[in-house]
């Protein structure tokens, strides 16, 4: 009797041993450093754009809405919209990005410039098609996450 209390116990040893390791925790964030993503580089010509002139845009449709993440611990102080400003360059970079001081918690700050640096941008063109960096304002309309 005491052989066949010990015979079932081998397969989960088994099994144990060979279970694969625990997936690795989420990556970081990237580092926020709002004073650094407000530069502009030297030398770039920057406008607001004018009529016959493309503004930029995402390039891939609900990006923003998929990158954003908001920190649950504000959760209460959520602000219900803010306009945000930045640079698109010639090549799709973002720069220059300008978030509201008053009421703006600087974690938002950083979730949303996370957000929007993290998609991709088609750049503004003039009225000859030429990729140029233009600013944009985008608005933002902010929900509370449900609480559980």
């Amino acid at each position: 009797m005491p052989r066949l209390l010990r015979f079932p116990a081998l397969p989960l040893v088994l099994a144990c041993a060979h279970a694969s390791p625990p997936s690795p925790p989420a990556p970081a964030p990237p580092p926020c450093d709002l004073a650094a993503a407000s530069g502009v580089p030297d030398g770039v010509e920057v406008r607001w754009p004018a009529a016959g002139e493309r503004s930029p845009r995402v390039a891939t449709s609900g990006c923003i809405h998929r990158e954003i993440r908001l920190p649950l611990r504000l959760r209460d102080r959520v602000p219900a919209q803010a306009a945000f400003q930045f640079v698109i360059l010639a090549d799709g970079r973002m720069v220059g990005f300008r978030a509201p001081t008053e009421g703006m918690e600087p974690e938002f700050a950083c979730a949303v410039w996370r957000a929007l640096s993290g998609c991709p941008w088609t750049p503004g063109r003039d009225a000859q098609g030429r990729p140029g960096a233009y600013w944009v304002e985008l608005p933002i309309r902010f929900s509370a996450p449900p609480t559980r």
